[in-house]
């Protein structure tokens, strides 16, 4: 399979070394440093580095790694939305610790124009597509599928696979054996779930649920709806969780690093499909922090 790598990208190594002998009176931007240093790819654009930030963010919000689901255990982890905010905002800055100044630059100016932090006197930039948006509840197991599933399928297959050397066959192949793991190791309590008929897992849930509430996919294994009405916010919600995880899964699936992958579709649109993602899941658990699985 052919990678396809960015000519701005930087040799991460003394940047990585800087941030890890970080040292600042506020503890927790230490510690954040220090983490964030061992998630760096070898190399990096602006955008990566940017990418890499709000991932770690967002695993340290779930307590949980997103790419071996181990938990993660440090002090950053059980902080409030404030302290995360924080961390955010603090991006830019660490960017300017440890890289060359025009990277710094770069990465202040991707994350006003993502609308993560505002523009000094510039309005913030919209991270709305109107497609993503589901408006109306769901009430039964083919529309949440259709809704949430595979809509999800289909935006992971519109991303450019083709420049990782996959094709959207391999994609979206990848995608159907991977997206019931994305549900079942969920760090959140999510409205739609995969589960198994057998009585070491769900099969005296099974036949418990409405026949509108459940689906049956490949032999033991169904889809099941667990709420009797999906509000739209939950909805996309789920659908933004199968979307995101998938990508880094499918590119598990293929031998392929998750980072970098995230990287390549990331740097070609900085306000794309997969940052929209993000930011909706994000602001969705600061006002719905009950979701997070404890």
């Amino acid at each position: 399979m052919t990678y396809e790598f960015d000519d701005n990208a930087v040799e991460t190594s003394e940047a990585i070394e800087k941030l890890r002998g970080f040292q600042d009176e506020a503890t927790e931007l230490t510690e954040f440093a220090h983490f964030l240093s061992g998630r760096l790819n070898p190399s990096l654009v602006p955008e990566g580095f940017v990418m890499s930030s709000i991932l770690s963010i967002y695993d340290l919000q779930n307590g949980v790694d997103g790419f071996s689901g181990e938990p993660i255990e440090n002090g950053l982890v059980g902080l409030s939305q404030g302290g995360y905010d924080r961390l955010q905002a603090s991006v830019p800055y660490l960017a300017r610790i440890a890289f060359p100044e025009n990277f710094a630059d770069s990465v202040m100016r991707q994350m006003t124009d993502m609308g993560i932090i505002p523009a000094p006197d510039a309005a913030e930039v919209s991270t709305l597509d109107t497609s993503e948006i589901i408006t109306e509840p769901i009430d039964n197991i083919d529309d949440a599928y259709t809704k949430i599933v595979e809509d999800a399928k289909q935006r992971v297959i519109d991303l450019e696979w083709s420049s990782l050397g996959l094709s959207d066959s391999e994609v979206g192949k990848g995608f159907d054996a991977v997206y019931g793991i994305c549900l079942r190791n969920a760090p959140f309590s999510l409205p739609i779930n995969l589960m198994v008929n057998d009585p070491d897992h769900e099969a005296g849930l099974i036949p418990e649920l409405m026949p509108e509430h459940k689906k049956q996919l490949d032999g033991k294994y169904w889809l099941g709806q667990m709420m009797d009405v999906i509000p739209p916010e939950m909805a996309m919600f789920a659908r933004d969780h199968i979307f995101l995880m998938s990508i880094d899964t499918i590119a598990l699936l293929y031998k392929m690093e998750p980072m970098q992958t995230f990287k390549v579709f990331h740097s070609r649109d900085i306000d794309g499909p997969a940052t929209r993602a993000a930011i909706r899941m994000s602001t969705f658990l600061e006002q719905n922090p009950d979701v997070v699985k404890r």
